[in-house]
């Protein structure tokens, strides 16, 4: 049965409109301008599918107030939807049709009596038994459940082709978020898909937070926007280490490091190139283990979806220094350790799910012997991780980071691609890669095509 439709009804599905994009482009179709209670709303609606249709993004209230700032009435109502209840995207879905409906009878309701004035009765039974069975027959529901393949078929490849064109220009991918380092995202055809969440395991020391920085810096520079949350550590050494990695200098060495006119001038260009296209990393660091949980981070992505706009990489580092904030209490021993971590993993995939932003997070690898890490043709998988290997589950993409001594001497790491989504099958999982930590750098591409003979 359908839910009653409360007071605040609108701002709820608005506020979700601005965050859910199943559920905008449902109401992108049915939503008339006319249905809507005051010229506030329809000027919101209007900028909402402008700015789509335009970015093929969602906008968001933050947004949307700066649009406006210099309407009061409409700042109210924006400041009303900003601050309503999160719905349940299938309530909403059912609360908009029974509004749509409402409306749509209204609407007939108003031109019956001009007919019955015009003593056109014929008309008027005609109007109603239309209305009627377009009324009986209207839903949203259905289009949420199933597809009819062959119906829309052509129309699915021409707009997969203006994605592509879409793509093309930006520089980039639409429903991808590169990782930066080539051969991988050749591996997973063009990187993480989004909606989907990449563990990184590997042993202390070996790179795994360099590895996720060094995704958020490539990602930023090519649009995308990266929310980072650092789980130990000061924020300025957080922020310092990104700014090594993007100004291509030693974190060591940052503060010795001095920029010649030129330089400064290639960089401010840069920086306001890559603003342009939206480029950007938001910074949220916590100094002490288990300050903050999942429901924290969680609610750092609505906070900064509604403030700037949708999040496209979430970046956590790592996974055992966050709590998972679900109420539950887990014991010290391993098996309740155990059960944490992997409700910390789920915690994040869910985040990924809901907001459709892909997901870097590492773990550590303890149960390992040193041994093994030092033979050049171990690699970690998840078959040989019996402590941690119920973490691995809930991730669609599993990548370890391999590295033996003489490999570090020589600035090497082997990447073993154990699990991954919509994966070029004839790759090989192996990826060997150069590192560069003199420059900050990860991945040297230079350096690794050279040495490996990838394609450029």
């Amino acid at each position: 049965m359908a839910k009653a439709l409360t007071g605040n009804f609108l701002n709820e599905m608005f506020r979700a409109c601005t965050r859910k994009q199943t559920l905008f482009l449902v109401a992108k179709d049915h939503l008339k301008y006319n249905y809507l209670p005051s010229e506030e709303y329809k000027e919101i609606w209007k900028s909402m599918c402008d700015h789509f249709d335009m970015t093929t993004r969602l906008t968001t209230t933050g947004i949307l107030a700066e649009e406006f700032v210099d309407n009061r009435k409409v700042i109210k109502v924006l400041s009303a939807i900003r601050k309503s209840d999160e719905i349940n995207e299938l309530d909403a879905v059912e609360q908009l049709e029974k509004f749509i409906k409402e409306k749509m009878f209204i609407e007939v309701y108003d031109k019956l009596p001009e007919l019955y004035n015009k003593n056109d009765k014929q008309g008027a039974f005609t109007l109603m038994f239309e209305a009627s069975e377009k009324l009986s027959q209207f839903t949203l529901k259905s289009g949420q459940y199933y597809t009819k393949i062959y119906k829309d078929l052509l129309k699915r490849h021409d707009q997969r082709l203006l994605d592509k064109e879409n793509e093309d220009a930006s520089g980039k991918g639409i429903g991808k978020v590169p990782t930066g380092i080539k051969p991988l995202d050749d591996l997973l055809l063009g990187g993480i898909a989004k909606g989907n969440a990449m563990l990184i395991m590997a042993a202390s020391g070996v790179g795994k937070s360099k590895m996720a920085k060094f995704a958020g810096v490539s990602a930023s520079r090519r649009g995308f926007r990266v929310l980072h949350i650092q789980g130990e550590g000061t924020e300025k050494e957080a922020r310092d280490a990104y700014d090594a990695a993007i100004m291509g200098v030693n974190t060591h060495r940052l503060k010795y490091h001095t920029l010649s006119l030129k330089d400064r001038t290639e960089l401010d260009k840069a920086v306001n190139q890559i603003q342009h296209f939206d480029g950007e990393i938001y910074l949220k660091a916590y100094e002490q283990f288990g300050a903050a949980t999942y429901r924290d981070i969680r609610d750092y992505v609505v906070d900064i979806t509604e403030k700037e706009g949708p999040i496209d990489l979430l970046i956590v580092d790592y996974l055992e220094l966050f709590d998972p904030g679900n109420g539950k209490k887990y014991s010290t021993s391993n098996e309740g350790e155990r059960a944490r971590r992997l409700a910390c993993a789920e915690l994040f995939t869910n985040i990924c799910v809901e907001f459709n932003i892909a997901g870097i997070i590492p773990t550590q690898a303890n149960d390992i012997a040193p041994l093994l890490f030092n033979d050049a043709t171990f690699q970690l998988t998840r078959h040989n991780i019996s402590e941690a290997k119920a973490v691995v589950r809930p991730f669609p993409y599993f990548v370890t980071l391999n590295q033996s001594i003489d490999e570090k001497r020589e600035r090497v790491l082997r990447l073993y691609v154990d699990k991954a989504r919509f994966v070029d099958q004839s790759a090989e999982p192996v990826i060997h890669i150069c590192t560069n930590y003199d420059v900050d750098r990860f991945y040297d591409h230079i350096s690794t095509v050279t040495k490996f003979g990838y394609e450029f």
